[in-house]
C-alpha cells in the first residue's frame, strides 16, 4: 500500500535529519484474504504490527505485535514499546468496530474496519512517500508513480506495479503489473522559466 522513502543524504538538512528519516522507515502491506476481507502488516522499523480479520465479536480485527496479541476494546488501548521504552504503536477500538493504530515514533496512523483501510502520516514525509497514496508532495500529477519513478498514466496499472508478486496475486492483477512491467516510462524532469515574463520585462 505504502512506504516512506527517506531523502537522500544532500536532500536532508543534516546528518541528523538523514538518520531520523531512516528511523522513521516503514511500509504498510495490505492484502486482501476473502471476497471483502483484508489483512494488514506494518513493518514500523524493526518491529511488525500484523492487523487480521475477524468475522465475529465487534472489532474490526486482531492485532499482533511482533507476534503478541494486543488486548484493547471500546474502553481500553493497548500500548507497545521497542526496546528502549519508546511508544511504537497504540491501538483502539472506536465505538463502530474500527481499528486505530497510532504509531507516534513513526508519525502515521491507521483506520482499519476490516475491509477499508486509512492511513494518514506526519507533514515531516512530505514528498518522501511511495505507493498507492501517491508520493504526498501536493502535485496530484505526479500520484501515479510507479516503484521504478515512473509517471504511470493507467490507474489500474499504477496500482498493480505495487503488487508484490507471490502465489496470491491474482490472475488479473498479474496481467496488469506486466503491463505496468512495460508501460511508457514519463520521469518528472523540472523545467526552470523565467520568473518575469518578457512582456513584463518590457521587451
Amino acid at each position: 500500500m505504502a512506504f516512506s522513502q527517506p531523502k537522500s543524504h544532500f536532500e536532508s538538512d543534516s546528518a541528523s535529519s538523514a538518520s531520523s528519516s531512516e528511523q522513521q522507515a516503514f511500509s504498510i502491506l495490505v492484502r486482501q484474504t476473502g471476497s471483502d476481507k483484508k489483512e494488514i502488516m506494518a513493518i514500523l522499523g524493526n518491529d511488525i504490527v500484523e492487523v487480521l480479520p475477524q468475522t465475529e465479536g465487534q472489532k474490526a480485527g486482531i492485532v499482533k505485535f511482533n507476534g503478541k496479541k494486543a488486548n484493547f476494546d471500546a474502553q481500553t488501548s493497548d500500548t507497545f514499546q521497542d526496546e528502549d521504552g519508546n511508544t511504537v504503536i497504540q491501538v483502539f477500538a472506536l465505538p463502530s468496530g474500527t481499528l486505530r493504530l497510532i504509531g507516534e515514533k513513526h508519525g502515521m496512523e491507521i483506520l482499519f474496519d476490516g475491509q477499508r483501510v486509512k492511513l494518514q502520516v506526519s507533514n515531516s514525509y512530505r514528498g518522501q512517500m511511495r505507493g498507492l497514496c501517491g508520493v504526498f508532495d501536493g502535485e496530484p500529477v505526479n500520484d501515479f508513480t510507479s516503484p521504478k519513478n515512473c509517471i504511470l498514466r493507467n490507474p489500474f496499472e499504477f496500482a498493480a506495479s505495487f503488487a508484490i508478486p507471490d502465489s496470491s496475486l491474482t490472475s488479473p492483477a498479474k496481467e496488469l503489473r506486466q503491463k505496468a512491467e512495460n508501460a511508457d516510462c514519463y520521469r518528472q524532469t523540472v523545467m526552470l522559466g523565467d520568473v518575469i515574463s518578457e512582456n513584463e520585462a518590457g521587451r
